[in-house]
C-alpha cells in the first residue's frame, strides 16, 4: 500500500550513503560483474566474456561504459507522534536542493573531497508532505525503512493534510478525494523505483570515480539489523493521527 505522512527532516543518515551509480542512458543502477552474476539468472555469453572490473547495467543487461550519479539518501523524519525514517531518490532529493548529484560528485572529485557532501544537509528541517511505500518486503521481514514516491513542500497541500493546524482534529476527515487528486498532481513525480524493484544497496564511488562498491543491505544485513534492533523507530502505519485518520482516502491517490 501507500500513505502520506507530513513530518519534517530530522537527521540526514550519512551511514547509509547519498548516491548510487547510474547507466547514463536508462538511469538505473549498474552493478559490477560479480554482482551482477549473483543476482541475474539468465547471463548472456557477452556478460561472461566482459573483464572482472565491468559495470553492468541491470536494466539494459549490457555492459556500461557511460556513467552518472543519482541521488539516494535515507533521512530520519518526525511528527508530533514519533519517527522513522525514509529512503529519499533523485528526482525528489533534486527538487528539494535545487542540485544534481553529479554537480555535487564533480566538485568532490575535483577537491578530492571523499566526505559526506555538506550540501545534503539542506534537507534537515524541511517539512514536507512524503507519499510512502509500504511494501511486502516491509511487512515480511519487519524491515521499517520506507520508500518514498512523491514529495512535496507545497504549504496549501501540507495544511489540507493536516486539518490546518496539525494537530490532527477533526478538519483532517474532511479530507475528500477530490483534494487527493489535486495532492497527486502537485506531488513531484515518482522516484526512479518502488520496494520492490529496488535492492536495499549502499553505494559509493571512490574520489577518482573509478571504483564501485556495492554492499547489499537487506534485512538481514547488517544495516537492516540496525533498523530492526533501533527502539525508537516506529511503524509508519503507528507514525500520525492525521495519516491513520485519512489513509483510506489518501491510499487511492497512488491510481
Amino acid at each position: 500500500m501507500s500513505c502520506v505522512v507530513v513530518a519534517t527532516i530530522k537527521i540526514v543518515q550519512e551511514e547509509y550513503g547519498w548516491f548510487y551509480v547510474a547507466c547514463r542512458k536508462c538511469f538505473k543502477k549498474v552493478m559490477g560483474k560479480s554482482e551482477y552474476l549473483q543476482n541475474v539468472e539468465n547471463v548472456s555469453d557477452d556478460i561472461l566474456r566482459l573483464p572482472a572490473t565491468s559495470l553492468v547495467c541491470i536494466r539494459c543487461h549490457t555492459e556500461c561504459t557511460s556513467i552518472t550519479t543519482k541521488f539516494k539518501v535515507q533521512v530520519r523524519v518526525q511528527d508530533e507522534s514519533g519517527s522513522v525514517s525514509f529512503v529519499m531518490f533523485d528526482r525528489d532529493v533534486q527538487k528539494l536542493l535545487g542540485l544534481a548529484a553529479s554537480d555535487i560528485r564533480e566538485r568532490q572529485v575535483k577537491a578530492n573531497d571523499t566526505g559526506f557532501p555538506h550540501e545534503i544537509f539542506r534537507l534537515v528541517d524541511k517539512k514536507s508532505a512524503f507519499k510512502i511505500d509500504v511494501s511486502e518486503f516491509n511487512l515480511k521481514n519487519d524491515y521499517r525503512v520506507y520508500n518514498v514516491q512523491k514529495t512535496t513542500e507545497d504549504p496549501v497541500i501540507i495544511a489540507e493534510l493536516v486539518g490546518g493546524d496539525g494537530n490532527g482534529d477533526e478538519n483532517t476527515d474532511d479530507v475528500t478525494q477530490e483534494v487527493a487528486d489535486i495532492k497527486d498532481v502537485n506531488l513531484s513525480d515518482s522516484s526512479q523505483v518502488s520496494a520492490e524493484r529496488t535492492s536495499r544497496d549502499v553505494v559509493s564511488v571512490t574520489a577518482d570515480s573509478s571504483v564501485v562498491e556495492v554492499e547489499k543491505d537487506s534485512g538481514s544485513s547488517p544495516n537492516g539489523k540496525r533498523m530492526a534492533q533501533d527502539a525508537n523507530v516506529v511503524n509508519v502505519g503507528e507514525l500520525s493521527t492525521n495519516v491513520r485518520r485519512t489513509r483510506k482516502k489518501l491510499t487511492k491517490v497512488n491510481n
